[in-house]
């Protein structure tokens, strides 16, 4: 069972594309938007920040998920002539079964996630991001494509 979305950036909102999957349902809450990029101003949205992308993802099925994000290295203007490099690290992303950031367990959303999730308790993730645009960076709006997986491990 697994369930795979494709996110797409742009520095005013993600768009996301859901692909079907079976027994798990998962819901955007909130999309990610870091605004328009400045040369050397830099941006740093924690996934506490109401900037972050929140997800809620609902297993039909109790069992251990593998919850993995496929991310971009950098943002491609629109113009397509300039990319600006994004980086991640442990306190990146967060989950937790409230709705409530403050409750969340951090995690790098570069690695697999492990966890068990009981049919029908909603799992809750935060996403973040952070750039150092350097002062020659071109301004103005960026793109990149965010994949999230979910798959099912074992019952």
């Amino acid at each position: 069972m697994n369930i795979r979305f494709t996110l797409l950036f742009i520095s005013q909102i993600i768009f996301l594309c859901v692909l079907p999957a079976q027994n798990v349902r998962v819901v955007t809450q909130n999309n990610l938007t870091i605004g328009r990029i400045e040369p050397g101003e830099a941006i740093n949205i924690s996934p506490a920040n109401s900037q972050a992308a929140k997800f809620m993802i609902t297993a039909e099925k109790s069992g251990t998920y593998s919850i993995l994000f496929t991310l971009p290295s950098f943002l491609l203007s629109l113009s397509g002539n300039a990319e600006l490099p994004v980086h991640y690290d442990g306190s990146s992303a967060m989950y937790s079964t409230t709705p409530y950031s403050a409750t969340g367990t951090f995690f790098d959303p570069r690695q697999n996630l492990i966890l068990y999730l009981k049919e029908g308790t909603p799992l809750y993730l935060w996403l973040g991001i952070q750039s150092h645009p350097a002062k020659f960076q071109q301004a103005g709006n960026y793109a990149a494509n965010i994949t999230l997986s979910v798959q099912l491990q074992k019952y």
